[in-house]
């Protein structure tokens, strides 16, 4: 190095050492500042400073937010193209499942009707199809042999009592359920003698049918009344209006009873005059209509009130003359007769309730005088249906007739007696019927009484079987729903495969028969179709198989299933008889339906108190199940026909349902 160069480095030294060592003098707006102001500018400079970081932190959640929202969307758009790619692949398999289903069922059909050809032409599928029936009879066995087995193992469920055979009093102790198993079944009808009117009739019932309207002495003058009501309506008579020249004996009074919204005493007030000859009349004469009186007894006081329910127009007879509505016979107007029709037979209120009711709303009247009451309507009434039988079993009519069980006491115990009901669909009429409680041919011969219907149909039960034997010009079919019920029993007990085939097939049919009805053929269309290629191609397949079933080469089959068969073989052309003509019907349900008010009656009232009361609830169901099939008003039938005898009417014809100009309710 140059001595210029180490003249010059030194002296550069000596220069910075003597800048370090001077003191820093700051320079700026800031250097004239005190400490204190420089303390407060540097602490809001920390503040800003704290506040940028925190905004830069907002910003950063902020970003962190967006980007998991980003990625969330990015995610449910992939599960979308997932489930688009899944969605595809399963239309497009199911595209090709039901390709491939649409060839299996066309190669099944093929086969099916290769398979119908080889049974028209050959023996070969008839043996194996022999063999596969063979084959699941053995695993029917099997299955029933298994159930008895754990049936042996484990003992039975049912709780029944049973019997000691060391007691003396088993019939006294028998219990309600052994009781309700005899009168229930069918079986113990030929235990059922046949009713003599000449035979096993006590002095009691001889006595009350010679006496039951006569008047006894010992009542004679009194003037007790054991019956009153609450309210009380007084129905005047006006004096003035009795004719010039006859003259007045005496007033007297009448008590009716009515039953609107409250138990109501119609006092009718009516006059014993004589004419001018001499000869005594009676005369209601009733003041103008709203004038009457009415009363309320309460305590023992009465007082007089305003009307509590409108009254009815008063009656006349057929020449035009008032008349008391009281039912003859009877304490009852016409309107309590047809109230007291509507809360027994109607709604299946039992006689103690009704006498209850009574007994609410202020009146005494026993449980006896209401059947009484009803007694002596039904003695009316029943004058009407031998017309009505008339009506329905006329040559040309085509009826439904079965028959059920009811409890009757008959000298002071339960006996088993039955009550026919006869249908006549197209004329809209039900007859209820009850021959001495019997069950016998002689009872349906009793019903026809010389009676020729074009057709009648019924069960099975052997007492029908006169039909064919005696009424030649009569067709008797059966009901298929009976026939049914065999096979499906059997299919329920075994779970048998040929009670399952039957079973199809008669489905089939009803199926039809239905289709029939929506389309609302007429009876031609309906008789060409029944017989047409369809029906009559299942026919066929039914009797194949009943056939088959029957041979010596079928394999064994349970009882029930072999008894069915043995039902519809027996009464295959009663079965199909239907097939003759369009107004026929494929079963007797119709009759079946009208005996579940009897059924449910059995239930309520548990049994009749005696035969004649039983003949007086037929007839009572008969005018009330007409009715309902006519879809009238029961309670207006019965309004109008009491009111109608009690006017005296007696053109019988009129006081039949579809002759009283009945509305039709359609609801």
């Amino acid at each position: 190095m140059e001595d210029q160069e180490r003249e010059y480095l030194k002296e550069n030294m000596c220069r910075l050492e003597q800048w370090e060592n001077t003191p820093y003098a700051p320079s700026g707006r800031s250097s004239d500042l005190t400490e204190v102001e420089k303390e407060k500018l540097i602490d809001l400079l920390f503040a800003n400073n704290e506040r940028l970081m925190s905004e830069l932190s907002g910003l950063r959640l902020e970003i962190e937010r967006l980007s998991n929202e980003a990625q969330k969307a990015n995610e449910a758009s992939a599960r979308w193209e997932e489930r688009t790619i899944v969605a595809e692949k399963r239309a497009e398999s199911a595209e090709k499942r039901a390709e491939s289903d649409r060839a299996a069922m066309q190669e099944k059909i093929d086969r099916l009707m290769t398979l119908v050809e080889q049974l028209r032409n050959g023996e070969e599928l008839k043996a194996m199809l022999a063999r596969a029936e063979k084959a699941e009879k053995m695993v029917a066995d099997l299955i029933a042999s298994d159930r008895s087995m754990r049936g042996q193992i484990y003992g039975t469920k049912s709780q029944k009592r049973r019997k000691d055979d060391n007691d003396e009093n088993n019939d006294a102790s028998r219990d309600a359920q052994s009781e309700k198993d005899s009168m229930g079944g069918k079986d113990s009808v030929s235990k059922l003698p046949e009713s003599d009117p000449d035979v096993n009739k006590s002095e009691t019932d001889t006595w009350i049918e010679e006496n039951y309207r006569a008047k006894r002495a010992y009542r004679e003058g009194s003037k007790n009344r054991t019956m009153k009501a609450a309210r009380r309506c007084v129905h005047e008579s006006d004096i003035n209006a009795i004719p010039e020249g006859w003259t007045l004996i005496r007033e007297e009074k009448r008590f009716a009873y009515d039953k609107m919204t409250v138990i109501v005493e119609h006092e009718y007030r009516y006059f014993i005059v004589t004419d001018p000859e001499g000869k005594e009349h009676v005369l209601y004469l009733p003041t103008n209509e709203g004038e009457e009186k009415w009363i309320e007894t309460r305590d023992g006081e009465e007082t007089e009130i305003q009307p509590a329910a409108p009254v009815n127009n008063p009656l006349k007879d057929k020449d035009g003359n008032h008349i008391i509505d009281c039912f003859p016979h009877t304490h009852a107007t016409s309107g309590m007769m047809a109230q007291l029709v509507i809360d027994h037979f109607v709604n299946n209120i039992p006689y103690y309730r009704l006498s209850r009711y009574f007994w609410d709303n202020g009146m005494s009247v026993s449980r006896q005088t209401l059947i009484n009451w009803l007694y002596e309507g039904g003695v009316e009434l029943q004058k009407l249906i031998p017309i009505l039988l008339d009506m329905a079993v006329e040559k040309d009519s085509i009826v439904n007739c079965d028959e059920t069980w009811c409890k009757v006491r008959v000298k002071g115990k339960y006996a088993k007696r039955y009550i026919w009901c006869l249908v006549n669909k197209e004329l809209n009429t039900v007859i209820y019927f009850y021959k001495k409680g019997a069950r016998s041919r002689d009872a349906l011969k009793s019903i026809l009484d010389g009676r020729y219907p074009k057709a009648l149909q019924s069960d099975g039960y052997n007492v029908y079987l006169y039909l064919d034997d005696a009424l030649i010009d009569t067709e008797h079919l059966c009901c298929m729903a009976h026939a049914r019920a065999k096979f499906f029993y059997a299919w329920q007990a075994n779970k048998e495969a040929d009670a399952e085939y039957i079973l199809r097939i008669i489905s089939d049919l009803y199926e039809l028969e239905e289709h029939y009805q929506k389309l609302k053929l007429s009876p031609d269309e309906i008789k060409m179709m029944r017989n047409g290629e369809h029906a009559t191609e299942l026919v066929i397949r039914l009797r194949s198989k009943v056939d088959s079933m029957k041979s010596a080469e079928h394999p064994p089959r349970s009882e029930m299933l072999d008894k069915a068969v043995h039902y519809m073989d027996d009464f295959w052309n009663q079965l199909f008889a239907y097939r003759n003509d369009g107004r026929y019907t494929i079963d007797n349900t119709i009759a079946e339906r009208f005996m579940r008010p009897i059924s449910g009656e059995r239930k309520n009232s548990l049994f009749y108190g005696s035969a004649k009361m039983a003949g007086i609830a037929s007839v009572y169901r008969t005018l009330i199940s007409t009715c309902q099939l006519m879809k009238v008003s029961v309670t207006e039938y019965f309004q109008k026909v009491f009111r109608k005898i009690v006017a005296g009417y007696d053109d019988l014809t009129n006081l039949l349902p579809m002759n009283m100009g009945l509305s039709v309710n359609n609801l």
